[in-house]
């Protein structure tokens, strides 16, 4: 019984990570096009890991890194989608 649970709960875990991701991706291109999208190209960081996107962000949000826009009121929400949203680009 367990295996049979299991098997027919895979493809919800699956999916719904698949979905998570989606929704990160939404927010980070819109916070992109609100945000970064006068100084950035969405290729700017084309095959940046995404744990280096996000800590490269979270650098900037902190005010760590110099940068013309100020980027401290992201959320963690936003600094996650637009690490997913600039890593997508090879």
């Amino acid at each position: 019984m367990r295996k049979l649970i299991a098997l027919f709960a895979l493809p919800l875990v699956f999916f719904g990570t698949a979905a998570l991701a989606d929704g990160h991706m939404e927010v980070g291109k819109a916070k992109f096009e609100a945000v970064c999208a006068d100084c950035h190209y969405e290729d700017d960081f084309a095959g940046t890991p995404k744990d280096e996107m996000k800590s490269m962000i979270k650098a900037v949000s902190a005010g760590e890194v110099e940068h013309d826009e100020d980027l401290s009121g992201l959320t963690d929400e936003e600094i996650s989608g637009l690490a997913a949203y600039f890593s997508s680009f090879e």
